[in-house]
């Protein structure tokens, strides 16, 4: 589905609130710093809304990726105050969250002379921008017509409810995240499953002191061995999707595997992973055994479906789309996303069906990961036990520093890999270093290396060890999600305290 004619990755320029003019809102740049001043990015539905708008975004610069100048990322960093003062503080609504860029020009008197000057909008601060403080920011022209495609058929002065007010801001900058566009397919949203569980957890309660002020009351079952009984929703951010579509979704993407799950972003707001699932077989299997009633299920806005005669291929469940209840049914949001937008200039976009990550094949899985500092921060160890945990770790630390070889495998190049097929985000001059690891002494590579172990080193400081094993996902009881969709009585495959995982039971653990 994804055209070929679609890059893969752009540039854009990302400038810093120190540079910006305080009186003005203005960054004054010439061409040469903006060259500079330019980043790569993956292809994301925003890039593909902007450059639909504007195909001269398409056309690449000096390097061989396409600059996409109607977008500029703006770091903030930790000068909120002078961001705030600028861009929003005594400003009119009009110019709340707009700046100003003007290209100059530098004679050799030290004389500027200005030789474009373009007006951005902030358009969204996805969750991963709030991480790094930044935010992205689009041509002022295009903004109208930007927001209309990401919020498909939702006015932007919509009132939200109180729970999607602070996620607001989040959702929207899904659009923003790394993603390749697949076959739309047939879709039926179903609500959450929900079940009184009691068992051994851990209480926290917020508790409102004053305006704004809160404390927190902590209930540990070790303190009181008591069962809590809650209400779990089963299948969090959980969905699923057929086995024939999944096959088509990994010829799109040039996979040579079908994966056994994938992570959507799709406008506006809908996200989770859908799960592959042999749905025409269940489907068959109902017939089989005099379950056909079954086949008709009631979807989130209580409008009945025949899953069968509309070839449902995925299940979505509420809590995967965030603002389902903006829309009166699945319809209203299906004609709202199928109807391109329309820029003033005649050029049109038509919103896609993303994926945005799937787990690597299982051949490609490494049997060493590097743990998140979280994890380790809640476990008791002894010092006998730190070390022991931490030793595989010295000893990669070791090996990186004294063989080449290791390090370039560690760079993600390995042996039996062709050089030509390894990740394009790997930086070329690794890729020479494979091809003559003598240029280990050059002093640019040598630069480069010696950042890279530096880097290294500080995120061991962190506490990311390195450990055995890999990361892989975590996938729910399919069948019980599949049972609870055509209303059968819900038992799946696995009991209680049970997970299977046939990788690590051919290890033998």
């Amino acid at each position: 589905m994804r055209t070929k004619k679609q890059p893969k990755d752009f540039e854009i320029v990302r400038l810093k609130i120190k540079d910006i003019d305080n009186k003005t809102a203005t960054f004054r740049k010439t061409k040469k710093q903006l060259a500079k001043d330019k980043i790569r990015m993956r292809s994301s539905e925003v890039i593909r809304i902007v450059t639909a708008f504007n195909p001269e975004n398409l056309k690449t610069s000096d390097s061989k990726y396409c600059y996409v100048k109607d977008l500029i990322q703006l770091q903030v960093g930790n000068s909120y105050n002078k961001y705030y003062d600028i861009l929003c503080k005594n400003r009119e609504e009009k110019d709340v969250g707009t700046f100003t860029l003007q290209v100059v020009d530098v004679d050799e008197n030290n004389n500027k002379s200005v030789l474009e000057e373009i007006r951005y909008k902030r358009l969204l601060c996805g969750s991963s921008y709030v991480r790094s403080k930044k935010e992205l920011y689009v041509k002022e022209e295009l903004y109208d017509a930007v927001m209309k495609a990401i919020l498909v058929g939702i006015p932007e002065d919509t009132e939200l409810p109180k729970s999607k007010t602070a996620k607001y801001s989040t959702y929207i900058g899904l659009t923003s995240t790394d993603s390749t566009p697949v076959s739309m397919p047939n879709i039926c949203v179903v609500k959450d499953f929900t079940k009184p569980v009691k068992d051994k957890f851990d209480i926290v309660k917020q508790i409102q002191v004053g305006k704004n002020e809160y404390t927190y009351e902590v209930k540990k079952y070790d303190d009181t061995l008591e069962k809590t009984k809650e209400t779990i929703n089963c299948f969090d951010g959980a969905g699923l999707v057929d086995y024939d579509t999944a096959v088509k979704w990994a010829k799109e993407m040039g996979l040579d595997y079908v994966p056994s799950s994938w992570q959507i972003r799709v406008s506006p707001g809908i996200k989770g992973n859908l799960y592959t699932f042999p749905v025409k077989e269940y489907i068959k299997y109902m017939e089989e055994n005099g379950l056909q009633e079954h086949l008709t299920v009631t979807d989130l806005w209580g409008n009945k479906v025949n899953i069968k005669s509309a070839k449902i291929s995925v299940f979505l469940t509420e809590s995967q789309f965030k603002f389902h209840n903006l829309y009166n049914s699945f319809d209203e949001w299906k004609k709202a996303f199928v109807t391109p937008v329309e820029y003033n200039n005649g050029q049109t976009y038509k919103r896609t069906f993303n994926i945005s990550e799937v787990p690597k094949p299982v051949g490609k899985l490494r049997n060493r990961l590097c743990s998140a500092y979280q994890v380790l921060n809640t476990l008791k160890f002894s010092d006998e036990e730190i070390k022991s945990l931490a030793e595989p770790t010295v000893e990669l630390t070791r090996i990186l520093h004294t063989d080449i070889e290791e390090f370039i495998k560690f760079r993600g190049l390995y042996d039996d890999e062709d050089i030509n097929e390894a990740d394009d985000r790997i930086p070329p001059y690794y890729k020479a270093l494979k091809l003559n690891p003598d240029l280990k002494n050059d002093p640019y590579i040598k630069k480069k290396i010696d950042h890279d172990l530096k880097g290294f080193i500080n995120d061991r400081y962190l506490g990311k060890l390195f450990l055995k094993g890999n990361y892989q996902t975590a996938i729910p009881d399919l069948l019980a999600l599949m049972e609870y969709i055509v209303g059968l009585d819900v038992k799946g495959a696995l009991s209680k305290g049970e997970v299977y995982s046939n990788y690590w039971k051919r290890k033998g653990i």
